[in-house]
């Protein structure tokens, strides 16, 4: 769905940097679902705001449920996915 294998991976890898932080069970439906659940709307927003490198709006989404070690965590990994986006 994502394109390629490098972008799957990095969009794992994302998902798996919030889920280790995330304040209860990151929350996903099955792929052929037609909705997000409030969490794949957060990490999808987290990776926009991360594009458009806005960390003030990036740490502020999270700064009332994820401590700054974590964010800095899933800040990396956003921008990991963002990056497989642009050079594959």
């Amino acid at each position: 769905m994502l394109g390629s294998e490098k972008r799957a991976t990095s969009w794992v890898l994302l998902l798996d940097s919030a889920a280790n932080v995330w304040p209860e069970p990151l929350a996903v439906y099955a792929p052929c679902c037609s909705v997000m659940t409030p969490d794949e709307r957060t990490v999808v927003d987290l990776v926009a705001l991360a594009a458009a490198d806005n960390r003030p709006g990036f740490d502020q989404l999270l700064s009332d449920m994820i401590n700054d070690d974590g964010r800095e965590h899933i800040y990396a990994a956003a921008c990991r996915f963002i990056d497989s986006c642009r050079y594959c």
